[in-house]
């Protein structure tokens, strides 16, 4: 799995992850109070604030995903 993060100019953060074939995977994604944008395929689970940080959790399957 590898997952790739850019922080874009206006704060926001963007994610690019890759799922290995065969294999599925839980993605935590930074939402900082925002809404999360996700290509279909990346089920959202819930959203969860432990630790103080604000996230949306998404289980996927193999393939490449971009997350806003």
């Amino acid at each position: 799995m590898s997952s790739e993060w850019h922080r874009r100019a206006d704060g926001r953060t963007e994610l690019a992850v890759t799922i290995p074939y065969n294999t599925e995977a839980e993605i935590w994604v930074p939402a900082q109070g925002r809404p999360v944008s996700a290509r279909p395929g990346a089920v959202p689970v819930c959203d969860d604030t432990s630790g103080g940080a604000d996230h949306q959790v998404y289980r996927a399957r193999a393939g490449s995903y971009r997350f806003r």
